[in-house]
């Protein structure tokens, strides 16, 4: 009896969710289109967190899987994917999931580029006089 208390309360206790609302930036890798046995179809996508910033590829241990829910945001997922756009996301993370990936992605946009370096800037900076200054001498 008291082992079926144990259980009882530990089913309990992991109902619902862990974290609500967390946000991320990565690049969606795979859409996966998963049918379990038990539990209806769904779609999983690999997003890779570990994007090298101005270089190619990614770190394949800084993954995330997640279940989309929605059709529309697996729509936004698969042409950041064609594109090879970053996308920032917000999923809500599962004490225990049953029928799917412990994170379920709720929201997907994409971002067209990745924050400016210092260095980046200062160019942007100096490339914009040089035309200032050039368009100026033309003017004379």
């Amino acid at each position: 009896m008291k082992k079926l208390i144990v259980l009882a309360m530990l089913l309990a206790c992991g109902c619902g969710y862990s974290s609500v609302d967390n946000d991320a930036i990565g690049q969606p890798k795979k859409i996966h289109h998963q049918t379990p046995m038990i539990c209806p179809n769904r779609n999983d996508i690999d997003i890779s967190l570990g994007v090298m910033r101005g270089g190619v590829g990614s770190m394949s241990t800084q993954d995330m899987y997640l279940t989309v829910p929605n059709q529309k945001d697996l729509e936004t997922l698969d042409k950041a994917i064609v594109d090879g756009k970053l996308v920032k996301f917000h999923y809500n993370e599962y004490r225990i999931a049953w029928c799917q990936q412990d994170q379920t992605l709720t929201s997907v946009e994409i971002v067209d580029g990745l924050p400016k370096s210092e260095d980046e800037k200062k160019q942007q900076e100096i490339q914009n006089l040089e035309n200032h200054l050039k368009s100026l001498k033309e003017t004379k």
